[in-house]
């Protein structure tokens, strides 16, 4: 009776984690292509989340409560789709969007944002999908113009919004600015290294050779077979960005 009941929750758990991962897969992506009411639904159920409690002790996985097993493949789904946050910081960092809204006093609407930053018509619907990651994420806040009812509709991402600087964002215009030394670390350069993290930890792992204490070059030389500054030194681009941002860093 007991081995049925467990076999029977056990199929239970799966089918739920199947659905969440459809569900969550689904919603995910619709931030960038589906419907307006959908987006907000999405960030700030998922996104804003609380992390979870710890649950009560269980003798066995099948025991787990379903709910505390879905909330730890919640917490799974924070980890990996972590690097949207990163991205679009990224991307607010190319297009320049916290000096679009400085420039205007500190408050601009997504048309102010995107003639500032230069985009074409077409993608400004993208840019609101972008707008709304940023906000959630706290590094920009927004409100509508016009009270709910009165011509501006409900959604705080309409038309008509208003985006404003919070602290995390002020620290990103004027003089000092964190976004040359952000803008490095963010840089692909930087980034793609850690896609080979498992690689580069196993250096030497099939090696005749006696495996020295720690790996003989380090994750960026061997993405890139030479270090940072020596990439500086032959790269014009990068270069650039190298200098600002870690003569940013120098100053603080």
């Amino acid at each position: 009776m007991g081995s049925a009941r467990g076999s029977s929750l056990q199929k239970y758990q799966v089918t739920h984690h199947h659905k969440l991962s459809s569900h969550l897969y689904k919603e995910t992506h619709s931030i960038w292509w589906a419907d307006k009411s959908s987006e907000a639904q999405v960030l700030n159920k998922y996104w804003r989340r609380p992390r979870p409690r710890s649950g009560t002790a269980c003798s066995s996985a099948d025991e787990q409560p379903v709910p505390s097993l879905l909330d730890a493949q919640l917490e799974l789904w924070h980890h990996t789709l972590g690097y949207i946050k990163a991205m679009a910081l990224k991307a607010a960092l190319d297009l320049c969007i916290a000096d679009a809204i400085h420039h205007h006093g500190g408050a601009a609407t997504l048309a102010q944002i995107a003639a500032r930053v230069a985009l074409r018509p077409s993608r400004t619907p993208c840019l609101r999908r972008l707008m709304r990651v940023l906000t959630v994420t706290g590094v920009f806040s927004t409100a509508r113009q016009r009270p709910a009812g009165d011509g501006g509709g409900d959604d705080e991402h309409s038309d008509d919004a208003s985006y404003g600087l919070t602290p995390a964002s002020r620290l990103l215009v004027g003089s000092p600015s964190l976004s040359p030394f952000l803008a490095l670390m963010l840089d692909g350069a930087f980034v793609s290294p850690f896609l080979g993290l498992g690689a580069w930890l196993q250096q030497g792992e099939h090696e005749q050779l006696p495996v020295p204490e720690q790996p003989s070059s380090s994750l960026f030389e061997m993405a890139h077979g030479k270090k940072p500054w020596d990439l500086a030194s032959r790269d014009p681009a990068f270069t650039s960005l190298f200098n600002e941002g870690m003569n940013k860093r120098r100053r603080e």
